[in-house]
């Protein structure tokens, strides 16, 4: 019972010290360029958070390239659609 408690607290508080430190570096990446000098004291755990924040823009972009790939394979489909009722209508 006691080992089970111990267990639960140990993985709030790691929980809580890791949604922390993602808070932290969302502060990072949002503030504005005035408060951005301030946090050069904190190199060590600047680079870090530094380096992450360009890495989803480059995710994000790959997300939208496939968008733009697949508009031209949609386009083909339509013009073969477009015949078809046409057809229907003549036939009516």
């Amino acid at each position: 019972m006691l080992l089970i408690f111990f267990t639960h607290s140990f993985s709030h508080s790691v929980t809580q010290s890791l949604s922390h430190s993602v808070s932290l570096t969302h502060s990072l990446t949002h503030l504005p360029p005035s408060l951005l000098p301030p946090p050069p004291s904190l190199p060590p755990s600047l680079p870090p958070p530094s380096l992450p924040p360009p890495s989803p823009p480059k995710k994000r972009k790959e997300k939208e390239i496939p968008p733009f790939s697949l508009p031209p394979s949609l386009p083909p489909s339509p013009p073969s659609l477009p015949p078809s009722p046409p057809s229907s209508l003549i036939s009516s």
